[in-house]
């Protein structure tokens, strides 16, 4: 029918408009990939410590991911006491003993 012929011409039409769109983006060096790196999750669930999480953003660096775009270190789930201090704030397992503002600091300056 002419309804459904109108139809697919527009909805072709469509298609060759947005194929041939260009992308917009902001020009500000921001984002050029999506954020990429690591999280122990997968890897080591809840067997997670300050030594594992340094040694995997070591690992990043000496095998040239992280000059790469990988630059992401993720501390998923147990690195928490399951009670909060007294101030209402969260407190490290003894795993990470350092303290998570010494691993950040560390992390930061890989």
């Amino acid at each position: 029918s002419l309804s459904l012929s109108l139809l697919r011409m527009a909805s072709t039409l469509a298609r060759i408009f947005l194929a041939l769109a260009p992308a917009a983006a902001l020009r500000n060096g921001l984002d050029l990939v999506p954020p990429m790196g690591w999280s122990n999750w997968e890897s080591s669930g809840c067997d997670v410590s300050e030594d594992l999480i340094k040694r995997s953003a070591d690992a990043l660096i000496a095998k040239g991911l992280a000059d790469v775009g990988y630059k992401i270190v993720g501390i998923d789930d147990c690195w928490a006491e399951l009670n909060r201090n007294a101030s209402g704030h969260l407190v490290p397992t003894a795993n990470f003993s350092s303290g998570m503002k010494s691993l950040g600091d560390y992390l930061h300056k890989r």
